[in-house]
Parts: C-alpha cells; structure tokens; sequence
C-alpha cells in the first residue's frame, strides 16, 4: 500500500498521481454544463480579504481550483523520492513558494584535536558531519538575528500553544498557557524563515553525502565506543558496536553506529540552531520527552533512523515538527510503533514538518494536530512509501459540548 499525506491548509477529496487528464476535465465542465455553469464559473473571488500568511499553493485554489489541483497532484507525486533533502526541497518552494536555489556560504575548518579520541575511520565523516551542523547554525544564526534571545524564548514557548488553541495540552519546557497572537506575529515578521529552510535542504543535503562514508568507516571499528565530545564547541556523542542508553539533553550530533540502544533524553531537535541525529543498526527503542527526533523550532532538527524494528513513544513536536523551522524524520526498513500526543508525524506552522518511512507494516498513533497536517504558513507531511500500515488519530479533544464520546483530531492531511 502508497500512502502520501499532506497538508497545505487546503482540503482535496482525492490526490491521483499525476495531473487532472483532459477526460477528467471533460468530465468537470459536462457535470457544469448540467447546472448551466462552465469551468470559467469556478473562477469568481473567494478572498473577502488578503492574508499574507495564506499560502500561494492556497490563494491559486481559490483562484483557479483546477490548476490548484494539477500543482497539488505534481507536489504529491515529488514525495516518492527516498531521501528528506529532496523532499524537503518540494516543501519548501512548491509548498511555500521558496527560491528553488540559494547560494549559501560555507566555511572551511581545521580539525578540532578531539576528533583524536574517535577511532581513526570515523574521524573524517564525523568531521564532515560536525562542519555542516556549523555551516547550517551560521545561517540560522543570520536568519534569527532580528529578534532577541528573549523573544526567541517566548516563541518557543508559545507557538505549541499558538498551534493547538487548547490549554489541556501541556509541554514539559514551558509553564505558559496563554499567548499574545499579535506578538508572535510580529516576531515572526522579523524571522529570515526561508533561510532557516534553506539550511535544512542544506544540512539534509550533506547527511545523506555523509551517511554511506560513515556507514563503511563504522564497518571497520571493532571496538565498544561511547563518547561525549566536544568538537568546535558543538557536543557530540558517539557510539558503536554496544547497547547504550542515550540520556543525554544537550547533544547536536548525536551518532549510534549499532546496538539494541534505548533514547531516553533529547536527539535530532534544533531550537534556534541545528541538530542531528543518525541512529544506524539494531533495534531501538525511543521513550523520549517533547521536542525530539526531528524538530525544529527557529531552527533545524533531522532525525535518521536506519534498520531494525523500533519503537517510538514520543510526547509532542517530534518525528517530523516544524514550527518556524525545519524538522525532519527520516525511517528507512523495519516494522515500526510511532505514538505522539501533539505536532508530531509530519506537523508544519511557519516552517515545514517531515515524516518518512520507506518500508515495513507500521502503526502511527498520534492524538492531536498530527500526520500530515498543518497550520498558519506551514506544511506537514508525512509519507509512507511500502507496507500495510494502520493510522490511528484523536482520542484526546472532545468535540464538546455539541458531543459527548466524539473527538477532533486535526490530522491525516
């Protein structure tokens, strides 16, 4: 089974894999013609007003509802590549509008002495892989400039809140359960968002280069490794050939080369800077707190999760949040258990959100604002390329007090 959710704040009956055919066309203007209307009719203004944040993708369906919907077939089609930089790429300039290319600046770095203590093989691809998270916090580092520390923190305290518009749900990294809508607006007027994109194509970019290089050099390493490193000031943790438990908060790059690992702190979540995670080999289980495994919120977080079947038990914003920022999850082989509460599987607002999984019988269990679903300015996606997979949403919100036993979800695209 194909599955390609996708949310754009845009709602489509059915997504065929291709463009509208001239008989599907035909067919559209005979079903007019029966109620004295032609394809011209579709075309009158639906925007009683102008919204900056609504997105282009959005005002052409309103537009123009056919043309919307041959752009949204051909963005649903892109999702079949197998790699998050190129889907990310699709997100960005055909979900957002963004530049299809931007020339980013990279810096050239001497080796920091830590990377002495790594085994020799994977010195190099470590190297390579600390320089991009760096070359991509230079430019969320740009891209934030505008606004304060302060105001950084008040955004990544409220936009959770902001998104879901229910004080029920809670984050663990804030006690605030009110905001100023007005404020986050006008912070987020002075946020370079299309840069922060920018370097989450970048960076997904250089991990998928780095990833096969890293994945050989750890062939060659017998040896139990377990390290905490800290490499140009970036902290490392890096592990190989054991079982070990990841509790560890303030890891950007986070690497485990094989072992029945258990995750228990914070991997793969960027909150005003860039991180990764690569999880390669065994059967992992993750039991991890909100902002995790791919998350980003004014900033870039990439998650990759490569073999065996795992287990993910997840709070909120994670496998795949973004929130005026890129976050991307990235599973390849395995049966796998997702499980969330909020913003999570693919959930985008000001940014995007990614979940891929490329193969196995999966089970996604997400409560609210989830799989494949987005709000103000953002795209959620969530795909899943093979396998017979379950979706499960809602549970949480009750639709009260018109029911008693029914709940919203806000999710499944």
């Amino acid at each position: 089974m194909k599955r390609c959710i996708l949310a754009l704040l845009l709602a489509v009956a059915g997504l065929a894999h291709g463009q509208l055919t001239p008989d599907e066309k035909k067919g559209i203007a005979d079903t007019l013609f029966v109620g004295n209307m032609t394809i011209k009719d579709l075309e009158y203004d639906r925007r009683p007003f102008n919204d900056k944040y609504r997105l282009p993708l959005v005002n052409l369906a309103l537009d123009n509802p056919l043309e919307a919907a041959d752009k949204l077939m051909a963005f649903h089609r892109s999702g079949a590549t197998k790699d998050l930089a190129t889907l990310i790429q699709a997100a960005r300039t055909q979900g957002l509008n963004d530049p299809t290319s931007l020339a980013i600046a990279v810096a050239n770095r001497p080796a920091d002495p830590s990377l002495a203590k790594l085994p020799a093989p994977l010195r190099h691809p470590i190297k390579k892989l600390v320089d991009s998270v760096a070359d991509a916090n230079s430019i969320i580092k740009r891209a934030i400039s505008g606004i304060s520390r302060e105001d950084a923190r008040y955004l990544t305290e409220t936009l959770p809140l902001y998104a879901n518009e229910d004080p029920s749900i809670k984050f663990s990294f804030t006690k605030r359960t009110t905001y100023d809508a007005n404020k986050i607006l006008a912070l987020i007027d002075k946020i370079d968002l299309v840069a922060i994109r920018a370097a989450g194509e970048m960076l997904a970019a250089n991990v998928e280069k780095i990833r096969p290089e890293l994945q050989s050099a750890a062939k060659a390493v017998r040896q139990p490794v377990d390290l905490k490193l800290w490499i140009d000031g970036l902290r490392v943790d890096v592990s190989a050939n054991k079982d070990v438990v990841h509790s560890d908060r303030d890891a950007v790059v986070m690497v485990d080369l094989g072992g029945n690992s258990l995750f228990k702190g914070r991997c793969g979540a960027g909150i005003g800077y860039a991180s990764v995670l690569l999880a390669i080999g065994g059967n992992k289980t993750f039991e991890v707190p909100d902002l995790n495994l791919g998350a980003g919120i004014l900033g870039v977080g990439l998650a990759y999760d490569i073999g065996g079947n795992d287990t993910f038990r997840c709070q909120s914003i994670c496998l795949g949040a973004g929130l005026a920022g890129v976050g991307g999850f990235y599973r390849e082989g395995g049966n796998d258990n997702y499980k969330c509460v909020s913003l999570g599987e693919g959930y985008g607002e000001f940014g995007l959100g990614i979940l891929q999984d490329t193969a196995g019988d999966d089970y996604y269990d997400g409560a609210y604002n989830c799989q494949g679903a987005a709000r103000t300015g953002g795209v959620g996606w969530l795909v899943d390329l093979e396998g017979n997979d379950i979706y499960r949403a809602g549970g949480l919100i009750l639709n009260s007090p018109l029911f008693e036993k029914v709940h919203y979800s806000n999710a499944q695209g």
